[in-house]
């Protein structure tokens, strides 16, 4: 039996949005542009990890403005 790890918890667009502070317009737009966070699925069936939620915040911190 496999356990979840509340870091693998799948969230819906509009969740994923509100967790990164954008609207779930702009995270369409980044699936599109291919620079978002990873997601599965397709149509209104996405969903993003919550590990990679934090994978992409961390991967896009950054320490200056250049």
């Amino acid at each position: 039996m496999a356990v979840h790890v509340a870091e693998d918890r799948l969230l819906r667009s509009k969740d994923a949005a509100e967790y990164l502070n954008r609207s779930p317009g702009t995270l369409a737009n980044w699936r599109c542009q291919g620079t978002g966070p990873r997601f599965t699925g397709s149509g209104a069936g996405i969903r993003y990890r919550l590990s990679e939620l934090d994978a992409w915040i961390k991967a896009n911190t950054r320490t200056a403005t250049r």
